[in-house]
């Protein structure tokens, strides 16, 4: 563990020396198969954030702002490794690439990435960031990969080929969607109705005016409640808004935890596991741990232990975080 925080801190010290040296330092340690893939990821996040760093210290979680940089210093070491980065034998290794050829425009990656969306045997991850890259790349090829998305075995791969097919060509996402809000699994349905909601026209919006009207009659599953309300807010037709207000007239007002209500449900332990781990800005490490978890690096002890915290009950979960003074944990 000790060795791989003092890697993480050599890591940390090439992203914020900048330069293309450094930058070749990092890319370099990502190529090396022999190294932990954990780090070899780390080192690709640093890349993918080279133009623009994070204002939080990706180490110490500490507010040390760095200046934005060039991103050609990035780009000019990314290129010609990219290809063999897609193929690295790590996956996560391979999706933390994919994000970076994204994350710095790589034009000369889109013939990997299109051949990563299109594997049927590649691993789901890594097939939804690199279709995430096309997309930001504006590849000549997305349109190819998004039919291939679409046509996909994996949910989540599908969920991203329906959201790209309602910009591509909304006439046809439509029906899609629609389909799916009666037939897909609660994470496809979760993904129609936010891609919904950046979709226009009368033909949407009747659409949530029927769901709508099915929450007012509670025949709307509770994991998909946060969707539906936040894919309809910014709606401007009436007969929606008028709906919302007579959803969040239900409300009980005495009970802090009524405006959140639809946090409770339908939420992915994975993704939470990532911010908890991963995101610097909430830096949750700095003052929770989880003994006996597992984690790569120990941590604080300011707030209490989340040990068996998924055994708590999920209002009181909800109440520790919108009011936090209502009770206080032991410890």
């Amino acid at each position: 563990v000790d060795d791989e925080m003092l890697m993480r801190r050599v890591l940390n010290a090439n992203f914020r020396q900048g330069g293309a040296d450094h930058a070749e330092a990092l890319v370099n340690y990502a190529l090396n198969e022999s190294a932990p893939p954990e780090l070899r990821e780390e080192a690709l996040k640093c890349l993918a954030q080279w133009a623009t760093p994070a204002s939080l210290d990706r180490v110490v979680g500490l507010w040390r702002p760095l200046d934005p940089r060039a991103s050609n210093e990035a780009v000019t070491v990314v290129s010609p490794a990219i290809d063999q980065l897609l193929s690295a034998k790590n996956e996560d290794v391979r999706q933390a690439a994919a994000s970076l050829a994204g994350a710095l425009k790589l034009s000369p990656a889109e013939d990997k990435l299109a051949k990563l969306v299109q594997d049927d045997d590649e691993e789901k991850d890594v097939r939804v960031e690199a279709l995430l890259a096309l997309e930001v790349i504006e590849s000549a090829q997305l349109d190819d990969a998004v039919l291939a998305a679409v046509d996909s075995k994996e949910s989540a791969l599908r969920s991203e080929g329906r959201r790209l097919l309602a910009k591509i060509n909304p006439d046809d996402a439509l029906p899609v969607l629609t389909e799916v809000l009666d037939k897909g699994d609660i994470r496809e349905k979760q993904a129609s109705l936010m891609t919904l909601g950046q979709m226009q026209g009368p033909e949407v919006d009747a659409l949530f005016v029927q769901w709508l009207d099915r929450l007012l009659a509670d025949d709307v599953p509770p994991e998909l409640h946060l969707e539906l309300l936040t894919a309809a807010g910014p709606r401007d037709a009436a007969e929606i808004q008028d709906r919302l207000a007579k959803f969040e007239a239900t409300r009980d007002p005495s009970d802090p935890t009524s405006e959140y209500a639809e946090t409770l449900h339908g939420g992915m332990s994975f993704l939470g596991r990532k911010i908890f781990l991963e995101e610097a800005s909430v830096s949750c490490l700095r003052c929770h741990d989880i003994p006996g978890a597992g984690l790569v690096t120990g941590g604080g002890t300011v707030g209490p232990s989340l040990a068996g915290i998924g055994k708590q009950d999920r209002k009181y979960l909800l109440e520790a975080i919108v009011a936090p003074n209502s009770k206080i944990a032991k410890g």
